[in-house]
């Protein structure tokens, strides 16, 4: 990123600026640093503790006790003016309102139009995508955290899923022929691969079984998507080199009889946001 600076016209000292614009007007204005702006605003402070000042600043510095109560003491029982109560809430409205009002397209819809605003929410929502992509990504490298998502999810027997193709395959394969199993969730288990677009990215299968599979249970539409190929193969190298056999596969669904059986034998226990709702959906629809 290029620096805009200048040198302060009292101390000599680096002035650094965030674009050309503000570097432009403060030339022109021919203003001086912070620390120098503080020591002229401060003439009545010893020459030592100006230096202190104009060396560093406030950083690192708290107000003693003795100035926060006179600090304290000055403002208790003052009254703000209509006209400063008028100032704070004109503040307040041009911050909050947008929000209220649908936020930047909000903003944007009713400054340019349906068109224009439609094609502005585009080109943010794609730089914030870029932006936030890969390692910029507060979860990269992290596995998805309990609960997330609006899926099926809840627990079987003490394990928990998150979709009902996990538990389908819980009840009907490790449940069934007594696998051992852990979750592949878990930082040794990372595999380390790079999305379509170029951008590294960090997956985790579903499930370890019997120390020899890697086991990543998927919907068959999905799994030829060119972000799920490029998981695959990344796992596949992965396995290669750790022992394992990387296996991807649509387990048979359970029919609603079966997961209400479950349910009533308390087998099966869904997500307390969810759980009306799906007891609701299979006692309406066998």
């Amino acid at each position: 990123m290029e620096d805009y600076f200048r040198k302060c016209p009292l101390c000599n000292n680096k002035i650094t600026y965030n674009n050309k614009y503000t570097l432009k007007t403060a030339t022109v204005k021919n203003t001086i640093c912070k620390p120098c702006a503080l020591l002229n605003h401060n003439k009545k402070m010893g020459e030592e503790q100006r230096l202190g000042i104009r060396e560093n600043g406030f950083k690192g510095k708290t107000h003693s006790d003795k100035t926060r109560s006179k600090i304290s003491d000055a403002r208790l029982g003052q009254k703000l003016t209509d006209e400063h109560r008028q100032k704070i809430k004109e503040g307040l409205a041009r911050t909050i309102r947008p929000k209220r009002e649908g936020g930047l397209y909000g903003v944007w819809l009713g400054k340019y139009g349906k068109e224009v605003a439609d094609l502005k929410i585009k080109e943010y929502k794609n730089k914030l995508s870029i932006k936030f992509s890969g390692e910029n990504n507060p979860m990269f490298g992290k596995p998805s955290p309990k609960g997330s998502g609006n899926g099926w999810k809840g627990y079987y027997k003490g394990v928990y899923f998150r979709s009902l193709l996990e538990l389908s395959f819980l009840v009907n394969y490790i449940g069934r022929f007594n696998m051992s199993f852990e979750s592949g969730e878990r930082a040794k288990w990372a595999v380390h691969y790079t999305t379509p677009i170029g951008k590294p990215g960090t997956y985790f299968a579903d499930y370890i079984i019997n120390n020899k599979y890697m086991v990543e249970i998927k919907p068959k539409k999905l799994i030829n998507t060119p972000l799920i190929k490029a998981k695959t193969i990344a796992a596949i190298d992965f396995c290669n080199k750790n022992n394992l056999k990387y296996k991807i596969f649509e387990p048979l669904k359970l029919d609603k009889q079966t997961l209400l059986d479950l349910y009533n034998k308390k087998d099966l226990v869904f997500s307390e946001k969810l759980e009306s709702k799906y007891i609701n959906y299979l006692n309406n629809n066998i």
